[in-house]
């Protein structure tokens, strides 16, 4: 059996966008930020032994990787969210004249 997706709801499209990208963002940015911290601790100090200034303006260390790390989440999120709201209305449009997505399910 085909049905034809003809309409998507931007909200809806924004609101599932933005939980998956902080839902991944949050698990990637765990691996690629916290865990280097946690094997290798005395990477930031020896890296830029003086640039310790720099890294107290965030709090420093694990306080400041961490309040990037949630940032970074909710920034990406909601710009994901947004970027899929848009492109939910375009797909609307686009398939008022050419015709929605066709899919085949079993009954």
């Amino acid at each position: 059996m085909r049905k034809e997706i003809r309409s998507i709801d931007p909200l809806s499209a924004g609101k599932i966008g933005c939980l998956l990208t902080a839902l991944l963002t949050a698990i990637f940015g765990c691996i690629f930020l916290f865990l280097p911290m946690a094997f290798l601790p005395g990477l930031m100090a020896s890296a830029a032994p003086d640039q310790s200034g720099a890294l107290s303006i965030l709090g420093g260390g694990v306080l400041g990787a961490a309040v990037v790390y949630i940032l970074t989440i909710i920034i990406e999120a909601v710009i994901v969210a947004i970027v899929w709201l848009i492109g939910a209305v375009l797909y609307n449009l686009v398939a008022k004249v050419a015709g929605g997505i066709e899919i085949e399910v079993d009954r």
